[in-house]
């Protein structure tokens, strides 16, 4: 089974693929400056791995929160391909995969996943570790980090680029924390590891069904910072 990977959510452009327990991760640079060749770049990719497009047995994609335009690059060029191939997608949340990450590395059975949205807010979740797929606690919440409720700030690790903005704009706020992980964007090798499972419990979408997350309405109306 043969399954390709894309991420546009962040600034940096990422695509990568898996097969049996092989996987290869491609950072293509900046999103903006790729996104017209994301198509002969992902060629490419199946071309040097030997994978006919055919092969792919579904699509991941990481789904945001994230840049408006990346999100909306990642869905059009995603539902195109699995259209013509005839196979699945498996949306994966950034902050998802993030937690993911943080279950595999660190000592810890929750953690908050913040991600920098613009100025001092931050996109935000909490996740526990029951299964090989992290459990949202609780809903996704867009904020400055300020004004967060004290609820979603109960966790053992807070993780992802938020960190920083945490740092800058209420430093006071992390003291209760054991463990501060600045990860940019999602590892495709841990969205890889989620879709598989995903996709092996029926959880595949189709190409129609194939959508970004939005945290909030007016991000269509204002890009990231």
């Amino acid at each position: 089974m043969a399954l390709l990977a894309i991420d546009c959510a962040f600034s940096v452009l990422s695509i990568g693929i898996q097969r049996d327990d092989y996987t290869r991760v491609v950072e293509l640079g900046e999103v903006r400056q790729h996104s017209r060749d994301l198509l002969g770049e992902i060629h490419r990719l199946l071309e040097e791995e030997a994978v006919a497009p055919r092969e792919l047995k579904a699509i991941a994609f990481s789904q945001g929160p994230g840049s408006f335009t990346g999100l909306r690059i990642a869905t059009g060029v995603v539902q195109g391909l699995a259209y013509g191939l005839n196979c699945a997608v498996v949306p994966i949340p950034s902050m998802a995969a993030i937690a993911s990450q943080v279950f595999s590395e660190c000592d810890t059975r929750d953690v908050v996943v913040a991600l920098h949205a613009r100025a001092d807010e931050v996109y935000l979740a909490q996740f526990d570790q029951v299964s090989e797929v992290p459990k949202r606690r609780g809903g996704y919440h867009v904020s400055q980090v300020q004004t967060l409720a004290d609820d979603l700030l109960e966790g053992r690790v807070l993780a992802g680029s938020g960190v920083s903005t945490f740092l800058e704009h209420a430093p006071a706020r992390v003291a209760h924390f054991d463990q501060l992980v600045e990860i940019q964007k999602p590892n495709l090798v841990y969205l890889l590891r989620l879709a598989t499972i995903l996709l092996d419990r029926g959880e595949g979408v189709s190409a129609l069904e194939a959508a970004p997350l939005y945290v909030r309405e007016e991000v269509a109306q204002k890009p990231l910072s």
